[in-house]
C-alpha cells in the first residue's frame, strides 16, 4: 500500500507542476492580449468617429453654411452670366474664375470658384450667389475637387488618419510582409 500512495503522491506533483506551468502562460497571454487592445483601442475609436462624421457630412454641412448654400427665392432664374459678374464683383481682384457650379434645383445658390494667390494648391474660393436675384450669399474657402468645406476637411482628417495607422500596422507586420503581398 505505502507504493501505491507514494506513486499517487508523484503524480499528484506531476500534475500541478503542469497546472504551474500553464497556470503561467494564460496571465502573459492575457497581459499581451490587454496591451494589445490599450494599443488599438484608440486607432478603432478614432475610426468609428471619423466614419460617423463621414456619413453624416452632407448633413453637417448642410446645417453649417445655410446661409451660403440655400435661399428663400422663387422666380426665373437669371443668366450664368449675370451670376458669374456678381460673384466676380464681390471676389478679389486678383481672383482668377476657375468652376461654376449652376444651382440644381430651386432654393439653393450657384457656386461660383475662384483660383486665388495664397491658397493652398488644393483650395478655392467659392462665391455663392442666389440665382434669381443676384444677391451673395457669402464667400468660403473650398476644397478644389468638392466645393464643400466641411466634406473636404473630413476627407483630409481621415486620409492623415488612416495613413498614421497604415504606418503604424506596417511596423508590426514581419519582414518580407510586403514582398509576400505583392507577389500574391
Amino acid at each position: 500500500m505505502p507504493e501505491h500512495i507514494s506513486t499517487l503522491s508523484v503524480a499528484a506533483k506531476n500534475s500541478k507542476q503542469r497546472m504551474t506551468i500553464g497556470s503561467c502562460f494564460i496571465p502573459l497571454v492575457k497581459r499581451i492580449n490587454f496591451y494589445i487592445g490599450l494599443f488599438v483601442g484608440p486607432f478603432l475609436l478614432l475610426a468609428a468617429l471619423s466614419g460617423i462624421l463621414y456619413a453624416l457630412k452632407l448633413q453637417i454641412e448642410s446645417h453649417l453654411y445655410a446661409r451660403q448654400l440655400y435661399n428663400d427665392s422663387r422666380g426665373t432664374v437669371l443668366p450664368l452670366q449675370r451670376q458669374i459678374s456678381a460673384a466676380k464683383a464681390f471676389a478679389p481682384s486678383h481672383a482668377v474664375l476657375s468652376a461654376v457650379r449652376p444651382s440644381p434645383v430651386d432654393g439653393e445658390n450657384t457656386r461660383v470658384l475662384f483660383d486665388v494667390a495664397g491658397l493652398q494648391p488644393a483650395e478655392r474660393l467659392a462665391v455663392f450667389v442666389d440665382p434669381v436675384t443676384e444677391q451673395l450669399h457669402g464667400m468660403l474657402m473650398a476644397p478644389a475637387a468638392y466645393c464643400r468645406c466641411v466634406l473636404g476637411w473630413i476627407n483630409f482628417i481621415e486620409a492623415y488618419y488612416w495613413e498614421i495607422w497604415d504606418v503604424i500596422t506596417a511596423s508590426l507586420r514581419p519582414p518580407g510582409y510586403g514582398l509576400l503581398r505583392w507577389v500574391a
